[in-house]
């Protein structure tokens, strides 16, 4: 290989001969001591940046020279992937390139070239430059490529490379992120770019500190959110995912952007919020801030009346579908806020909420008497299975499995805490937890959840032991002044 890195010509003038040599070097860099031999000799890189910068002279000299040339845009191309492989798995040649900053900084400046280039055809049907879109987005995901590369495996401790993870940020933030994440031409400059996004921001405190507690361009990022909950919603795009997540562990994140979100990417921030918290088996405590919970929980205890809306009747298809999204997004607080409750230093923070309590019972007993009240109302209670039809099941109805779910949250909070168990009692909780101890098919395992919810809460408690052995079935609960109040929620 190093005869072929001896015949690379630097001048441009042979551009099919050097293409050739181009071509086997990167074919070699398949195999791992080739990539090691590559980063001995500092003269290997100073040709690769040598030929770079003559490329980027004459993309400056010749404008749009990469729609009329097509073999410079060749050879560019292929020093992009010749670049990219060496990176494979190879520490020494990304220090090689951090230490030479040349061919960072050259390689941006040709992507930022390559981009309007890319900018001036995209809108036309045909080109007559004889280069189409397709070739000249492939140039641009081999220069994408190599910089994802670059970030791929770094140690966070390295001040080097961390720099190197800031100066891609400064680089790509925010208006080339934007623009690379909305691409029409091809997903997969989505999907790197998505990759670059992710790399530049893990375990970067320069940057998030930058954004969440400086106030930084909080408009920009907005924009990022927007694009990267597009992705999420058409692809399920994993980098994109992951570069949510990690907004998770951010202070403020919840305070500064979720209100500014519509509803329908709320309901999908808590959906992916849920799933990282039960599906991730490295979930800890710490991927979730203590502000961002805090301010979940304040918005739940908020917008929980909404749940009764959806048994208002209108004949008003928006209003109908607006009732709709509000119930679902409080019934998916409701969920995150349960997973939230199965992790032990996170539930500790919310054993203190009185607030929060007095809500949750609150809410089950009224949904309990409409249940039992109300011949048509979604949480109509369906004591056989054989009785659920289409309208019931979880897919159409919002408040599917909802009281289930109040009923759980209600059992972890009071786990071991005799302060949740007797604000329990205090609130009336025992009674309508025991009432609902019945086969719903609305709320499947709802009697399996009330008898872990009622051992709980008489867990070391006597008072609440004396209190459930005292009790006994005379009837229907129904509390005619509550009653009253749900008829505050009937639109006509």
């Amino acid at each position: 290989m190093d005869k072929l890195l001896d015949q690379l010509d630097t001048n441009l003038i042979d551009m099919s001969s050097l293409l050739l040599t181009l071509q086997q070097i990167t074919d070699h860099l398949k195999h791992e001591d080739n990539r090691l031999n590559l980063s001995q000799s500092h003269n290997n890189w100073q040709m690769m940046s040598s030929l770079l910068t003559k490329i980027g002279h004459e993309m400056t000299l010749q404008d749009n020279c990469l729609l009329t040339h097509e073999e410079c845009r060749q050879v560019l191309t292929q020093l992009f992937r010749l670049l990219r492989n060496s990176l494979v798995d190879c520490f020494a040649n990304k220090m090689q390139i951090i230490t030479n900053g040349s061919i960072l900084e050259t390689s941006f400046s040709i992507f930022n070239q390559l981009i309007s280039n890319y900018k001036s055809i995209e809108t036309l049907d045909t080109i007559d430059a004889g280069i189409n879109r397709k070739d000249l987005i492939q140039t641009m995901k081999c220069c994408l490529q190599f910089f994802g590369n670059l970030l791929s495996g770094l140690n966070d401790t390295n001040q080097d490379l961390i720099h190197i993870k800031d100066k891609l940020w400064s680089l790509f933030a925010f208006d080339l992120f934007s623009y690379l994440l909305d691409f029409k031409g091809d997903d997969s400059i989505i999907l790197i770019s998505s990759m670059i996004l992710y790399s530049c921001l893990h375990k970067n405190l320069n940057i998030m500190v930058k954004i969440f507690e400086k106030n930084e361009d909080l408009t920009k990022i907005l924009n990022i959110l927007d694009l990267l909950l597009k992705v999420i919603h058409n692809s399920g795009s994993e980098w994109c995912l992951w570069t949510l997540q990690l907004f998770f562990s951010c202070n403020n994140f919840m305070t500064y952007f979720y209100n500014r979100f519509q509803i329908q990417q709320k309901i999908l921030i808590l959906d992916i919020m849920y799933e990282f918290i039960k599906s991730d088996k490295q979930f800890n405590a710490n991927n979730l801030n203590d502000n961002n919970i805090d301010y979940l929980c304040q918005l739940f205890k908020q917008d929980i009346s909404n749940i009764y809306e959806i048994d208002s009747q209108t004949n008003d298809n928006q209003i109908q579908e607006e009732i709709k999204y509000k119930t679902i997004h409080v019934s998916k607080m409701l969920s995150v806020l349960c997973e939230i409750t199965t992790i032990e230093p996170l539930l500790l923070r919310l054993q203190c909420d009185r607030q929060l309590l007095e809500c949750l019972v609150h809410t089950l007993k009224t949904i309990q008497l409409l249940s039992k009240t109300q011949e048509n109302s979604h949480f109509k209670e369906i004591p056989h299975l054989r009785q659920i039809n289409e309208s019931d099941c979880e897919a159409q109805n919002p408040v599917f499995g909802f009281k289930r779910d109040l009923i759980r949250i209600i059992g972890n909070l009071v786990f071991k805490c005799q302060q949740m168990q007797d604000w329990v009692r205090e609130f009336d909780g025992i009674p309508v937890i025991l009432d609902c101890c019945n086969i719903d098919a609305k709320n499947p395992y709802i009697m399996q959840w009330s008898i872990f919810a009622i051992r709980n809460i008489v867990e070391g408690n006597d008072t609440n032991q004396q209190l459930l052995s005292q009790l006994s079935r005379n009837g229907i609960l129904v509390n005619d002044k509550l009653m009253q109040k749900l008829a505050f929620y009937s639109v006509n």
